[in-house]
């Protein structure tokens, strides 16, 4: 009798051991779980902090790009390298458009009754015809002139001096083409609307030239620019082309 408490205290012991160990390996297994856990989401963050907004399924464009070549530039955008202390940009360009040949290329269109001491300049570089007043502008045009250079330069007047300063539309045989609203300017050069065919209907494939020098030396403009003018414009206006 005098043993068996001394039996149980041992066995009760080296059961509190084995306990103790059990536990001490949950732990540390937990522990190595969690380890485990923490480093996949560190490693999930790292590599989304190095994405680019296409990994990412996110089109990014260039300002010059079009949509005829919208997806190939969105394959092809790479980041920009930087070349000695700073990067070098280049500079944006516009993206490329087809210009309404058929409506005001200028905005709202002014009555030119509601201004004084009007006069108009020809910019043949940048293809653009100003109408002003008072020498400000108050009314800009995109036009198309002569090809190689056969749009004089010099001051004229509205009308030209001429027996018919302007008319509803014209037809030339020769050059096969007629146009609409015009307005004499020297001699046979006019302000006149995007060409005509024979039967007066409008030449698509040489209307869409507006804004590149295209005539054989008139200025064409697009419909609703040539008959505003027609229509507006007082005869004897001064006309200056450079």
């Amino acid at each position: 009798m005098i043993g068996k408490p001394h039996i149980r205290a041992a066995d009760w012991r080296a059961h509190k051991h084995d306990f103790a160990a059990l536990v001490v390996g949950m732990i540390a297994a937990a522990c190595i779980i969690l380890g485990a856990a923490i480093g996949i989401i560190r490693l999930f963050q790292s590599s989304q902090q190095g994405r680019t907004p296409n990994d990412a399924g996110i089109t990014t464009l260039s300002s010059s790009a079009t949509p005829g070549n919208t997806a190939q530039s969105a394959r092809s955008a790479k980041p920009a390298r930087s070349s000695g202390s700073a990067a070098k940009t280049a500079e944006p360009k516009a993206p490329g458009r087809k210009i309404d040949w058929h409506g005001p290329t200028g905005g709202v269109q002014p009555n030119l009754a509601d201004y004084g001491d009007l006069s108009i300049d020809v910019d043949l570089k940048k293809q653009r015809v100003y109408v002003k007043s008072n020498g400000q502008t108050i009314y800009t045009m995109i036009a198309s002139t002569g090809m190689d250079n056969t749009t004089p330069t010099g001051n004229f007047v509205a009308g030209g001096y001429a027996p018919n300063p302007r008319g509803a539309s014209f037809y030339n045989t020769a050059e096969r083409m007629g146009a609409q609203n015009w307005i004499c300017i020297h001699d046979n050069i006019l302000f006149h609307s995007v060409p005509t065919d024979i039967n007066g209907e409008y030449i698509t494939s040489e209307a869409e030239k507006l804004g590149s020098p295209a005539s054989h030396g008139c200025i064409r403009l697009s419909i609703a620019d040539s008959k505003w003018l027609y229509d507006q414009l007082p005869t004897g206006t001064p006309i200056h082309i450079y």
